[in-house]
């Protein structure tokens, strides 16, 4: 009968201890904070790759204290055809939105990084994409702190 709640109770503390995900056992680290930005870090990760693929990035071995998932899809039919275009570009591009009452935009990297903001005021919007690198990017559209758009944008 020991035996049993023995067995009992390691499987208890087995199961319990892989509820606390994203936990780190380290040998030390710090955080360090600007007005460019933020990192943390711990010291004792064995392994640390970054394997990209395309428009996918994984990076294994770092601790990421943020995580942003988006989708290039609709998150709300809008029932009126919203555009980007021209795009790809070599310079400009327009944002096409004929009911945009309420809506602010954030253009950003690929990965994230949020490049400029603001209120979208008419129903077209003027990016400019010349002072930028050959990359692939982001328009977000948002209403009420919620993404309901987003659209990918690449610079030739």
């Amino acid at each position: 009968m020991d035996r049993y709640r023995y067995f009992l109770a390691g499987l208890s503390l087995i199961i319990t201890s892989f509820l606390g995900a994203q936990q780190v056992v380290s040998t030390g680290g710090d955080y360090f904070e600007t007005n460019n930005g933020s990192i943390s870090f711990t010291i004792g990760e064995v392994v640390i790759e970054t394997i990209e693929n395309g428009d996918n990035c994984l990076t294994q071995g770092f601790q990421q204290s943020t995580l942003n998932v988006f989708t290039i899809l609709d998150e709300k039919p809008t029932g009126k055809r919203w555009i980007v275009y021209p795009n790809p570009t070599n310079d400009y591009v327009k944002l096409r939105i004929p009911d945009y009452e309420g809506l602010r935009y954030q253009l950003c990297t690929y990965r994230g990084k949020i490049i400029k903001e603001g209120k979208i005021e008419n129903t077209e919007t003027l990016f400019s994409f010349i002072d930028y690198p050959l990359a692939a990017f982001l328009i977000r559209v948002i209403d009420n702190n919620r993404f309901i758009k987003v659209f990918k944008v690449i610079k030739q």
